[in-house]
């Protein structure tokens, strides 16, 4: 080497990947071989070079790295950043939509306060309005009652009392008759061939119905032969005429039964004896126009059929001793026997309704040593009138003649006088006769009956019910 300087064998590179300088050895020739240097001890100058050179790729290195992750960590913390500024967006539109629905509700209850003082100003002028009607309702029928009363109109309007009606009310009252029957006939049916015996208590109960009610008192045997049609016939000479004026009592004592495929009530004589349908029977009096009261002491005694076409105006009622499964008892705790008791009681007191009977009756056998073995009476109406709800017994009067005698010698007596108010809804009058009919059927104790004109009467509410203002005019 030429000067002493030393020829260098490896060349000098840089990495175009990181930068860096790297020493690559210097190729060959392959024309000639060189011969090998010497070897010398290594320059200080030149070692210190070569050191600082691999410490400042290293370094670089580094560098080249903790940029690479500052660049990630910047792009983490950005898109963190971005996802805070999205929430933070989701925020304010949450804000802002709530707060225009606070609004709204604001808005909303301010709309409902209003509504709510124009609520109450019209109920108030609703109540004041009705104030006013009422004041005004109550001042013009007092003036009607009073343009009534001053002008006598109540004698030629459509609500005053018929002139026909008074004269039929003041011919028929004091002849009238308690009970509403000119005549009570009574007809007691038993077997001919009867093993239970019932002949002591069909008698004490011909004794009542004759002695303690003075009605025409029969009692029919029925035949072993031919029963149906013995007793039809004996049944029809019963009912007679029909008359409205007619109450037929008719009381059958004796066996009972069910036939199994027709369902019918069949009676008979002995448990194997002589039997019949007792349907027929009925039907006969129910078709009557008189009022009929029907009086069975026999087990299955309330299975009976009703008439589908009864008679307008009669009324037919049923008590019978026990229901449609049940079977009665005989002797002193019987049906027919109790029956007889509470007749003769009721006929010292006055007038007695079948239902109230049937109570009576009922009382008593619950109230005997063995109730519980004591079938219940049934009682049902099996033909109705609407004007009546029950038929009446009460004992004939005798003749009209002695009545009237009677009176006379009673004229001293001091009589009370009681004012009884009839209301009715509405200001007409319609069918005068069911009013008639009625007062002609007022206990036998009433001596007379007057008819005051009609008021017209204001109707106020009441706890107890309805009241009415009377006008305190006196007819």
């Amino acid at each position: 080497m030429t000067g002493g300087v030393k020829k260098r064998t490896n060349t000098r590179a840089r990495d175009p990947a990181t930068g860096r300088f790297c020493s690559a050895p210097k190729p060959e020739s392959t024309s000639q071989p060189k011969a090998q240097p010497k070897t010398q001890p290594a320059d200080p100058a030149t070692a210190a070079n070569s050191v600082s050179k691999e410490q400042y790729n290293t370094l670089l290195d580094k560098i080249h790295r903790d940029k690479e992750g500052y660049l990630e960590e910047l792009k983490r913390e950005k898109s963190k950043f971005e996802q805070k500024e999205k929430e933070v967006e989701g925020y304010k539109r949450e804000i802002a939509r709530l707060t225009e629905s606070s609004t709204d509700t604001y808005r909303q209850m301010q709309e409902l306060e209003d509504k709510l003082v124009l609520f109450k100003k019209v109920e108030q002028q609703k109540q004041e309005a009705e104030e006013i009607i009422i004041q005004e309702k109550e001042e013009r029928g007092t003036q009607l009652q009073e343009m009534v009363r001053k002008y006598g109109l109540e004698e030629n309007c459509g609500i005053a009392w018929d002139d026909n009606f008074k004269e039929k009310l003041k011919k028929g009252f004091p002849g009238r008759r308690t009970n509403c029957y000119t005549s009570v006939k009574v007809l007691i049916a038993q077997w001919a061939s009867d093993d239970l015996g019932v002949s002591e208590e069909v008698d004490k109960l011909m004794s009542v119905f004759k002695h303690s009610y003075s009605f025409n008192v029969a009692k029919f045997s029925i035949p072993d032969l031919e029963p149906g049609n013995a007793l039809s016939s004996r049944v029809r000479d019963f009912i007679g005429d029909g008359s409205p004026d007619t109450l037929l009592i008719f009381a059958y004592n004796g066996h009972g039964s069910i036939e199994k495929n027709s369902h019918n009530a069949i009676w008979s004589g002995r448990r194997q004896g002589p039997r019949m349908p007792c349907n027929g029977i009925q039907t006969l009096l129910e078709d009557s126009e008189s009022d009929a009261l029907l009086l069975y002491d026999t087990c299955h005694s309330a299975n009976i059929a009703i008439s589908l076409n009864p008679p307008a105006g009669s009324v037919t009622e049923l008590v019978a001793a026990c229901g449609f499964e049940t079977v009665t008892r005989m002797g002193d705790n019987s049906f027919m026997s109790a029956l007889t008791q509470e007749l003769s009681s009721a006929a010292t007191q006055g007038a007695v309704s079948v239902s109230r009977l049937y109570n009576r009756v009922l009382a008593r056998l619950r109230n005997t040593r063995n109730h519980k073995t004591n079938a219940t009476p049934v009682r049902c109406t099996l033909v109705s009138d609407d004007d009546r709800t029950s038929i009446m017994l009460e004992p004939l009067l005798p003749p009209l003649v002695t009545v009237s005698h009677q009176y006379s010698e009673c004229s001293n007596e001091v009589n009370a006088v009681y004012n009884i108010v009839i209301v009715k809804r509405g200001l007409e009058m319609d069918d005068t006769s069911v009013f008639l009919k009625w007062l002609l059927r007022a206990p036998s104790n009433v001596l007379d009956v007057q008819l005051h004109r009609i008021n017209i009467q204001k109707q106020t509410s009441s706890n107890g019910g309805l009241e009415y203002e009377n006008d305190g005019h006196e007819p």
